[in-house]
């Protein structure tokens, strides 16, 4: 599956605009923050909490990305927002395209956090729930999506003290 075709072919990130499938390939999980800035201080309770599990995370897995999708109408409400954010965003932009994730997934209310496999199967439509509960932790979140990935022959990935390993 080609990441461009859900998500547009340009991802904004820091640096600037980044090819979409460029970004994303390689990757095992993959996480739509469908958020804004003028949702109120709750939203913005999640985006700071989101902020902080993704540097956690991606610094240990590096196969994981998360992708900010605005609810913003305002230009500026969406940069605003997307300062905060350490992860890449669709850009502003590209309305149609994110009018086209909320019709495909149905949305009632915002924020919700969507995660997929690396083929672009969704994993959980409940992963504002997952990132929340394991408080923080990046490898909580990681193991917790490929057990729900991968229910019947996942390799229990544990801690050691000399770093990290795969057991069966």
């Amino acid at each position: 599956m080609k990441w461009s075709e859900l998500l547009g072919p340009k991802l904004q990130t820091k640096e600037g605009l980044q090819d979409t499938d460029d970004r994303l390939t390689g990757k095992k999980v993959v996480g739509f923050y469908f958020c804004g800035h003028k949702l109120g201080p709750l939203d913005e309770h999640y985006t700071f909490y989101l902020k902080d599990l993704y540097q956690h995370t991606i610094m240990a897995y590096p196969e994981v990305e998360f992708i900010y999708v605005s609810s913003d109408s305002d230009l500026e409400q969406y940069n605003k927002y997307f300062e905060l954010l350490k992860f890449p965003a669709v850009p502003f932009d590209e309305r149609a395209t994110i009018e086209a994730l909320n019709t495909k997934f149905g949305f009632q209310a915002y924020p919700i956090m969507i995660f997929f496999n690396g083929e672009g199967k969704v994993i959980t439509s409940d992963g504002l729930c997952r990132a929340v509960n394991v408080r923080g932790d990046g490898y909580f979140l990681w193991e917790g999506l490929m057990k729900m990935q991968y229910p019947d022959n996942y390799w229990e990935y544990t801690r050691s003290r000399y770093g990290r390993r795969w057991k069966k």
